[in-house]
């Protein structure tokens, strides 16, 4: 019984780090179209600059949540955490 539950609780981190990653690999992605769409323009590089910093916020977000299952994994495996 103990094995399934940690099964399951393996299974369900697993893919709520695959829901992070895609929702930040989304985000960046529609951030880069918009941005695309107002590189050429005139007057908003105030708007350029900040599209790009919400692009560097995205990257961010899915190396953090694709480092961190294996991280957790490492860690299970020299008995840092119990499950």
């Amino acid at each position: 019984m103990d094995d399934l539950l940690r099964e399951a609780k393996e299974r369900f981190l697993l893919e709520g780090q695959k829901a992070y990653i895609t929702i930040n690999g989304a985000g960046a992605v529609a951030l880069l179209t918009f941005l695309q769409a107002i590189w050429d323009k005139p007057n908003v590089t105030s708007l350029q600059i900040g599209t790009l910093w919400g692009i560097i916020a995205f990257a961010f977000g899915v190396a953090v949540a694709s480092a961190s299952y294996p991280i957790r994994q490492r860690a299970l495996n020299i008995g840092a955490f119990t499950s």
